[in-house]
Order: C-alpha cells, then structure tokens, then sequence
C-alpha cells in the first residue's frame, strides 16, 4: 500500500526517531499542532535547536549522543517541515474555501441561491469526511501519521511515505 522506507528497514533511525518522537509530542494530532511543528522545524532547518522534548525522545529512542543525532538530523529535517508544510497549506486551502462558500451564501440575495451555496458546502464537507473515513480504515502511516492529498494520491504529514488513491478501501 504505502511506497516508502519502513521504520525497521531502509529508513535512518535517528530519522525515524524524529517522526515517531514528532508524533509523539501530539504533533500530528491537529491543525493547529502541525502548525506548530512546522515552526519548530523552521527554527531547526535554519540552524536552531530541536525543543528539548523532541531531542531527548530522540537520544532516549536511539542511545545517541544529541551532537550525533544534530548531526545526522539537520540534513534530513527538511523532509518532514516540507510534508508538514504541505499538509498545513492542503488544510488552510480546505478551510478558506468553506469560508468562502459561508460568505458567498451570506451576500446571496435570493433564498435558492443561498441554498445552492449552502449545499455546495455540505457537500464538500460530506467528500471530505467520505475521503477520511476511507483513511482511516487504511490507518496512518507506518510511521503514524496522517495523510493529505498530494497529486494523485496521498502523502503522510511526516513525508515518508506515500499511497495512491486507487490504495483507499472503497466504501
């Protein structure tokens, strides 16, 4: 299903340990969270320290030194800010058009336009809670996290791994 390194395979460990520590932490449990995250990960990339409850987890996690797992992490961090980046914008994108939708049927002067509008916007919404019920029958990623639509399929917020839509159960 998912095309990517597993965690007990091809993939890094300290790397690893970053994404489960990230998820952890409750990183990948909202918006706003993720937004948070793409902060810290921003910071990091530019040369900043992790926050300290990401690098122990990692140090604990893997038994390295936090100079090595500095060492080996800064290259990679990119990876995961850039999913989390993607999976924030794909979110704000999301929210911005139903808050155009509730504004558009908020100026609307005739009662069945307002109701087309207000339809359009259930209907979205109905889409979007068909789509992630669908994922979470597949589950998060090996990894644990969530995912958001990347071109013709889905990637997870961590940047690991990726599923196309033909992977997702039909319901």
């Amino acid at each position: 299903m998912a095309e990517a390194p597993r965690p007990d395979g091809d993939m890094d460990p300290i790397y690893a340990a970053l994404l489960i520590a990230c998820r952890e932490e409750g990183y990948d449990s909202s918006h706003e969270r993720r937004k948070e995250l793409v902060v810290i990960l921003e910071h990091a990339q530019a040369g900043g320290d992790f926050p300290p409850n990401i690098m122990t987890r990692v140090t604990d996690k893997t038994k390295k030194s936090e100079a090595e797992a500095l060492r080996v992490l800064k290259p990679q961090v990119h990876r995961v800010l850039e999913a989390m980046r993607a999976a924030v914008k794909q979110e704000d994108e999301r929210l911005a058009e139903l808050k155009r939708l509730e504004e558009e049927a908020a100026r609307a002067e005739e009662e069945a336009e307002r109701q087309r509008i207000l339809q359009a916007k259930r209907d979205k919404e109905a889409e979007h809670q068909r789509v992630q019920e669908r994922l979470r029958i597949c589950g998060a990623c090996p990894m644990g996290y969530s995912w958001h639509p990347c071109g013709g399929g889905w990637r997870c917020a961590g940047g690991s791994h990726y599923m196309s839509d033909a992977d997702l159960p039909r319901l």
